[in-house]
């Protein structure tokens, strides 16, 4: 929800991904949304969900259920901002203004729970909308997706 001033509440977030390469059954792009003015990039699915759950972790929502746990001293250093609205920093127009060379999605996480991802998955080139509960089934969306461009080439 707009909030006005340029300001949204968090939990309209949709994170858009832009695959730019397919190489060896895996993707590399780029990650966009609303309150990072920089892309963040990733050289494989694995680190895309990496990316994608440190943004989350960032932000703090999705509120996760469960609690990671580490070795001692291994706990990564995240700077949790924790707020109910955020300053937009890209419009979602510039967003969508970005499109990935192979494929581009729309990811929105609704839920942590069951130490995964629940959501909805929008394939922009292919016009489809889908939901996932995990971030395996997401993976595995996307990896279907990939299959149905490679064939297209």
């Amino acid at each position: 929800m707009w909030l006005g001033n340029n300001r949204m509440e968090i939990t309209d977030i949709k994170y858009y991904i832009c695959i730019d390469r397919i190489e060896n059954n895996d993707m590399a792009g780029r990650i966009y949304h609303c309150f990072r003015k920089e892309q963040l990039c990733f050289d494989s699915l694995l680190e895309l969900v990496f990316q994608l759950e440190n943004e989350m972790n960032g932000m703090g929502y999705p509120q996760e259920t469960t609690e990671n746990r580490y070795f001692q001293g291994q706990e990564p250093k995240l700077q949790k901002i924790k707020q109910k609205e955020w300053q937009i920093a890209m419009k979602e127009s510039e967003i969508r203004a970005h499109k990935g060379g192979k494929a581009t999605f729309v990811i929105e996480v609704t839920h942590r729970e069951n130490a995964t991802w629940q959501g909805n998955v929008c394939w922009v080139e292919g016009n489809q909308k889908l939901n996932f509960r995990s971030a395996l089934e997401l993976i595995r969306l996307m990896d279907s997706i990939n299959s149905i461009m490679a064939n297209k080439m």
